[in-house]
């Protein structure tokens, strides 16, 4: 009987616990001056309304609409010749990697796609309805996409082609793609959260430019918050060693006015979006991050042990970046969890450099042509082996270039290379929608897409207890990449459940277009 009492108790609670129907807009004024914001703009294609779902046309809400541009400077990187390394490629998808260094390879360039609007609002408790207006003279909406597919939400285009308007039911992130993929729109409806006034570090309606050269270095237990309507310009770097920091809001964090300058480790540590090394108990949740400048969320650990990264939570945040090396996530340490986040970025998703007992789940992710879907960067001695990982439920609505998803790489020189193992990673419930865009410019042989790009002749220690379950590619293409272990470091259990490739369920090795060697056994294929 008390065990009753008590369930009826909670379930009244809970009932109670429910969230009256709220939509909110932040206050982004529509004559918004972002002409001191560099390499943000307002849309000039798109104009956002938003109503409760059924609600008469008079409460229709204007959203803001903002927009970035293909805009950044591509230079010839990798160039064999450093003096060549600041040309300005023209055009875009041609490199310098053509020749006696690495000979017959294209590398990547920039991505085809030529803008990408967004707009942000909250709303729970009740379904809202969003209506796209095309604001170009003459411009006609002949057919649209929402992304992911498999949320299956419909669209409706006006008879006189000029609008599109569509229902959500939920808070969640989609790309909504008018007559092609190169001008998509990006819909960022969160929750609506509660302000932190009492915040160490308080950033209201408005544009604010962190001081200085941009960063602003955050202690122990200092909180950043981030309001609807405000655009912060500039940086956050987490001190080392630093807990219990948190970073939340509503608002964005644009790092549009420091360029991209080298593909070069030592300044990129120093120009990260939000960096660190060694924090613990952070938290991450709410913000856009707009034009990041390199990596986004880099929280390195460079401790002796490896051990001083744990226990940081990322959440609801979402990165619209063009630049070259914009990392998604780092997600680096023990006992991380990254939840409900939208990438679109110009290098890898997710990038380890070891660690144990981090989940990733809820994603949206779409690439431009640097970088891959998981890169497992297992170079440095003193971090722990990338142990007990799980990435599930993600959607991967777009790649526009990249050899390679899953790319596991070591030291080249051999004198350098850390004994590492790799055990207990498991892929599940991943939906790659579209690996080789069609007319894509930079599909060249360099950009293969292929699947894996695995062995562990660069990286000792080998690997256990791979698993992919639930897997959808959009094609099979005839090379899959590789799996290759060595006799010193083997790989030992590969499982690969209910993986479908262009419709048809793999059932071998054969079939997938896998390569494997006589250092990887326990391979596995199951319904």
């Amino acid at each position: 009987m008390r065990g009753l009492l008590a369930a009826a108790l909670l379930l009244i609670a809970s009932l109670g616990a429910r969230a009256a129907p709220a939509l909110v807009v932040p206050p982004y004024p529509q004559d918004l001056d972002l002409s001191r914001v560099e390499r943000l703009y307002r849309s000039e294609q798109y104009r956002v309304d938003v109503k409760p779902h059924g609600a008469p046309d008079s409460a229709w809400t204007r959203t803001y609409v903002f927009e970035t541009r293909n805009d950044w400077a591509l230079r010839d990187f990798f160039n064999p010749d450093p003096a060549r390394r600041q040309d300005v490629l023209i055009p875009a998808n041609r490199t310098g990697m053509v020749g006696p260094i690495l000979p017959g390879r294209l590398d990547t360039g920039k991505a085809d796609i030529r803008t990408a609007s967004f707009t942000p609002f909250s709303f729970e408790g009740m379904a809202v309805d969003v209506r796209i207006t095309l604001l170009a003279p003459g411009a006609s909406a002949r057919d649209v996409v929402v992304r992911p597919l498999r949320r299956q939400i419909a669209a409706t285009i006006s008879a006189d082609r000029r609008t599109v308007v569509l229902t959500l039911q939920r808070a969640q992130k989609l790309s909504v793609e008018i007559n092609g993929r190169l001008d998509p729109l990006f819909l960022f409806a969160d929750a609506p959260d509660v302000p932190d006034t009492g915040a160490t570090h308080y950033f209201g309606p408005g544009v604010h430019r962190l001081p200085g050269n941009g960063t602003l270095e955050l202690a122990s237990n200092e909180r950043v918050y981030i309001a609807g309507g405000a655009i912060v310009e500039g940086r956050f770097k987490l001190a080392s060693g630093s807990g219990n920091i948190t970073i939340r809001g509503r608002g964005l964090l644009s790092g549009g006015e420091w360029p991209f300058e080298r593909v070069d480790p030592s300044w990129q540590y120093t120009v990260p979006a939000i960096g660190g090394d060694g924090s613990h108990h952070f938290t991450l949740e709410g913000i856009t991050l707009v034009q990041s400048t390199t990596w986004q969320v880099a929280l390195e650990d460079r401790s002796p042990r490896g051990d001083a990264t744990h226990h940081n939570v990322y959440r609801n945040f979402k990165t619209v970046s063009w630049n070259g090396c914009t990392d998604g996530i780092w997600i680096t340490g023990n006992d991380n969890l990254i939840d409900d986040v939208f990438i679109f970025n110009n290098d890898d998703f997710f990038v380890t450099t070891g660690g144990r007992n981090t989940r990733v789940s809820n994603l949206v992710v779409w690439g431009g042509a640097w970088g891959r879907f998981m890169l497992f960067h297992q170079i440095f001695r003193n971090t722990a082996p990338v142990e007990n990982l799980v990435v599930e439920h993600v959607d991967m609505i777009g790649r526009e270039g990249g050899a390679a998803m899953f790319f596991l790489e070591g030291q080249k020189n051999p004198r350098q290379r850390p004994v590492k193992a790799m055990r207990d990673v498991l892929f599940r419930d991943i939906v790659f929608e579209e690996r080789r865009r069609p007319g894509n410019s930079n599909n060249t042989p360099y950009n293969a897409a292929r699947l894996f790009d695995i062995d562990t002749s660069l990286v000792p220690g080998g690997i256990s207890n791979l698993r992919f379950e639930d897997i959808v590619l959009d094609q099979l293409l005839p090379d899959e990449g590789f799996i290759l272990g060595t006799p010193a470091s083997p790989v030992q259990g590969v499982t690969f459940k209910n993986v479908r490739a262009g419709g048809r369920l793999l059932r071998s090795l054969g079939q997938s277009n896998i390569r494997t060697n006589a250092s990887v056994g326990g391979v596995r294929f199951l319904d």
